[in-house]
């Protein structure tokens, strides 16, 4: 009979595989924050009594490269979100493939993932996404929000401490000391990096004059992101070399479940590798003989 394949080995690759395409949005978010400077800086030379043709054909090339970054983001983003949550679900499905102690750990990780999810989304309804507020109308450019940027990174902090939590007790069982303190570096960097782009942000934005206009736009707005994105892929890095150390014990057969069918909604009673020896089966009970008949007088 061919084996059924484990969850949880399925739900370590697929978490894996959206690493990668996460790094790969975080790099393409830093070339739309340089398509976004350089589009700024052209729109920033435009005549706009006598626009010089030439000006005005690298403004409209600058604008499509921009576009085309923006999709690529959003595509980007959407395949890493679906191939997680394909990861998500096999995690679960396989809870109970490595026992209790596991299981638990997944019943955590689940946890903190729900709260990593629900408290950004709550966050973003009741502090506005940006770090702007509106200023008067016909304004092109917001006014700065010290009180909103402050909320919008603590915000950023506490999703990023709760989904690292979740890749840590996801798969915590399987590491070695090493791959868990990779695990371990990789929030705190990942921490690190929403943190400093939030205080560049602030500094920034406290320090020099919002542009009202694109000829005053400087690139050091885009700093902030820059450096999120940047220290945020060194981050995933790490988490991804841990998950792939998972991976190569698996497909070496070091890691085995305890049973191919066991799920998140049971967990087999007994340690990983013992089963019980098989009790022997009984004969029914047989009512006991008749005595002989004996010969009459």
């Amino acid at each position: 009979m061919t084996a059924i394949p484990s969850q949880t080995e399925k739900g370590v690759r697929s978490l894996s595989n959206a690493m990668l395409v996460w790094i790969a949005f975080n790099a393409t978010l830093l070339v739309l924050l340089f398509a976004a400077s350089s589009l700024i800086a052209q729109v920033a030379t435009l005549d706009p009594v006598a626009p010089d043709p030439s000006v005005i054909q690298s403004v409209g090339a600058s604008l499509l490269g921009f576009l085309a970054a923006v999709c690529a983001v959003l595509a980007i983003a959407l395949v890493a979100l679906g191939i997680g949550l394909l990861g998500v679900i096999a995690v679960r499905r396989g809870a109970g493939e490595f026992g209790p102690d596991h299981a638990h750990r997944v019943d955590r990780a689940t946890v903190v993932l729900i709260l990593g999810i629900v408290i950004p989304l709550v966050g973003s309804v009741l502090v506005p996404t940006s770090a702007f507020g509106l200023g008067d109308i016909g304004d092109i450019f917001p006014t700065f929000d010290v009180t909103v940027t402050a909320a919008s990174a603590a915000i950023s902090t506490v999703g990023t401490i709760l989904i690292g939590l979740f890749l840590l007790w996801s798969a915590e069982s399987f590491f070695t000391p090493r791959e868990r303190q990779r695990g371990l570096t990789a929030i705190v960097i990942g921490v690190v990096g929403v943190t400093l782009g939030g205080v560049a942000g602030l500094v920034v934005l406290s320090t020099v004059p919002l542009p009202t206009n694109p000829q005053n736009f400087d690139a050091i707005f885009l700093v902030s992101g820059a450096i999120s994105s940047g220290i945020s892929i060194l981050s995933i890095t790490l988490w991804y070399t841990a998950y792939r150390g998972v991976l190569e014990r698996f497909r070496r057969g070091e890691l085995r479940p305890a049973s191919p069918l066991a799920s998140a909604q049971w967990a087999p009673p007994y340690p990983q590798g013992y089963w019980p020896p098989a009790q022997p089966v009984e004969p029914p009970a047989q009512s006991p003989p008749e005595p002989p008949l004996t010969p009459g007088p």
